[in-house]
């Protein structure tokens, strides 16, 4: 009996030590047991990798990729993981009719474009096979037809979001994230184009209006956020501008203390009313860092926290249109991006001494005339209920 119960307990004291092993194993393998670390990025200025889509007769046919982050800004990405994206893009429709400036043939209908955030083994991925989905398909109609036409479209795609499974194989070891985007319509023909940009009276085309941002957490899911939120605007009234761009702060968050190696993930929403102005508005909106709660300038301290120069997201706009389009009155603004704090924000930030000083986020937004009745003095967009700007704030304890 000694020895049977001997042997049993060496054969229990093996297998517990195997299990150990085993879950020592999947634990390192998975992620768990380390220490959770976040790292976010961007694609960065001119981020548009194409000035011209082919618009296709149904969904899918031209699809490719508008814009990427490199593997060595998204950093390594395992099973386990938290994928967190979102992506704002601009896109333009050509001339109604033949022309030398047109950009391809003209066209008269309205083209559906669509957008979707995937990880990719290359930054060229789009096909199923090379790619692994962190949104869905986002779509709209940007309207040719007169007098609604809105010519500008803007192309949010916010808080996209995707847990990869323990099991997932991914198609890549070092992944890009890839913006892809697609254009369609049935009566489209041969060398009829989408602009991913802007193009401009004598034909040129004008970029640097969008980007990608991504956040991964290793292992998800997300920690807590210390969320920053305001849903006071700063202005009710927006006024059309004449020559110049009479830009205004419509909301603005306070962030106070910032600490190097903090990240934040940021999302703003607000509503412009035409009312009854008898025409069309171009509406430009950007999120920038300022020092001030009411400030358009990117300087001084709000330009050194970040490696962006207090820029978060591009300037880029849409026609807000009176009657039926993807952007109809009231028009949505609706921006988002992601932060990477490099400094502390301090009296003297770039010597890192002095006592801390706020930094404050603002959405920034301008409007023209564009088509319909004459602009007369004193004209304004109304900034309605329900907007705001938020932050999730990540502390840098989170840091790669």
């Amino acid at each position: 009996m000694k020895l049977s119960d001997s042997g049993a307990g060496r054969a229990s004291l093996l297998a517990v030590l195997l299990l150990a092993v085993v879950a020592a194993v999947v634990g390192s393998a998975s992620g768990q047991g380390d220490p959770q670390t976040l790292n976010v990025s961007t694609s960065g200025d001119r981020s548009e990798r194409i000035e011209t889509i082919q618009i296709g007769r149904k969904a899918g046919a031209t699809t490719k990729v508008a814009m990427s982050i490199p593997p060595r800004r998204v950093g390594a990405v395992h099973p386990g993981d938290t994928l967190q994206a979102n992506a704002e893009v601009e896109v333009s429709t050509t001339c109604l009719e033949p022309m030398p400036q047109c950009v391809g043939r003209s066209y008269t209908y309205s083209p559906f474009v669509r957008g979707k955030l995937v990880l990719g083994s290359s930054a060229n991925a789009k096909g199923d096979e090379a790619t692994f989905a962190i949104s869905g398909w986002k779509k709209l109609q940007c309207a040719q037809d007169l007098p609604n036409r809105n010519h500008h479209c803007v192309l949010v795609l916010p808080g996209a979001s995707r847990t990869i499974g323990a099991n997932q194989q991914l198609p890549c070891v070092q992944c890009h994230v890839n913006l892809l985007i697609d254009t369609y319509h049935g009566g489209a023909k041969q060398g009829q184009k989408l602009v991913i940009g802007t193009d401009s009276d004598d034909g040129t085309i004008s970029q640097d209006k969008g980007r990608v941002y991504a956040a991964v957490f290793h292992p998800g899911p997300p920690p807590d956020a210390r969320v920053l939120r305001s849903t006071n605007p700063q202005t009710r009234r927006l006024p059309v501008s004449g020559n110049s761009p009479d830009r205004r702060v419509i909301f603005s968050l306070r962030l106070p203390s910032l600490k190097a190696g903090e990240q934040l993930v940021i999302d703003a929403k607000a509503t412009a009313k035409l009312g009854g102005l008898p025409y069309n508005a171009l509406i430009q909106s950007q999120l920038i860092l300022s020092e001030k709660p009411n400030s358009i300038k990117r300087s001084g301290n709000s330009a050194k926290v970040s490696a962006t120069e207090g820029q978060v997201s591009d300037l880029n706009g849409f026609n807000c249109t009176r009657g039926r389009s993807a952007h109809p009155d009231p028009c949505e603004i609706r921006k988002a991006g992601m932060l990477a704090v490099i400094r502390d924000a301090r009296r003297k930030t770039l010597k890192g001494t002095g006592p801390r000083v706020p930094i404050y986020l603002n959405l920034v937004a301008a409007t023209k005339a564009v088509y319909g009745g004459e602009r007369r003095s004193g004209d304004a967009l109304r900034i309605g209920k329900g907007g705001y700007i938020q932050a999730y704030r990540y502390g840098a304890e989170l840091g790669r």
